[in-house]
């Protein structure tokens, strides 16, 4: 799915991306998905992704040095469903763990 997301720096260490605040069950199952990929693909250190209904909280290990940057890499994974080289091993486990969020909704 392609929603419209704005993302916007939470403090000096995470971002958080919002989803349009409508009750639709794309919504939650859009956000489930890219958490996962965001979980996937960070190459920072990262501590944390908590999810809500139609948000996403990246807490990363350290301050982000460039907020624009950061907000670009989430924004052309979210775009392309992109899956860095590094973790093409775990796409197995991101469709197992995609299949599982997916059957507890």
């Amino acid at each position: 799915m392609d929603f419209k997301l704005r993302y916007s720096q939470y403090n000096e260490r995470s971002i958080l991306i919002e989803w349009p605040s409508i009750i639709d069950e794309n919504i939650l199952n859009d956000v489930l998905r890219f958490k996962t990929l965001v979980e996937m693909n960070t190459i920072k250190v990262l501590v944390n992704v908590i999810s809500s209904y139609n948000s996403l909280l990246v807490i990363y290990g350290s301050t982000i040095d460039n907020v624009n940057d950061s907000v670009l890499s989430l924004k052309n994974w979210y775009a392309n469903e992109e899956i860095l080289p590094h973790c093409r091993r775990g796409c197995l486990k991101f469709l197992c763990v995609m299949k599982r969020n997916l059957r507890s909704i």
